[in-house]
């Protein structure tokens, strides 16, 4: 992850995530910044110290993950969404949703105590693709 000044446009400094490549969008909330992966982790970059501050692996493929006060919300290929401590990356839950087919294929929303994804069957002809929320 690069570090722009938003001023000049150069690099302040760099942080590697020693894992594949960040897949989706990544989010920022406080003195941290969040992604998902390719290979399955969820990464946090810690801005103040310049370094990865946790990493939790969920499956292959994670999204762009969502961000609140106490969490980061994330969902996998696999079909698997998550809740992750803000801090320290812990796992607060985790449900798989559907079938081996199934994946969750956007950024999950959170509004209100619900959170939303779009997910896809594959399983399907023609491919079904609907939105899933939960209360959290």
């Amino acid at each position: 992850m690069h570090a722009l000044d938003a001023s000049t446009g150069q690099t302040s400094y760099r942080i590697s995530s020693e894992t594949s490549a960040i897949y989706g969008y990544l989010t920022g909330r406080g003195t941290y910044v969040y992604g998902g992966t390719t290979t399955g982790p969820v990464v946090a970059f810690g801005l103040d110290a310049r370094e990865v501050a946790w990493q939790s692996y969920l499956d292959e493929y994670v999204n762009s993950v969502a961000v609140t006060e106490e969490s980061v919300f994330a969902g996998s290929h696999a079909g698997i969404v998550a809740a992750l401590d803000r801090i320290t990356g812990d796992e607060r839950w985790r449900t798989t949703l559907g079938g081996d087919e199934i994946a969750v294929r956007s950024r999950p929303a959170v509004a209100t105590r619900m959170l939303s994804a779009i997910i896809s069957d594959f399983s399907a002809s023609p491919l079904v693709s609907s939105v899933v929320v939960m209360s959290i």
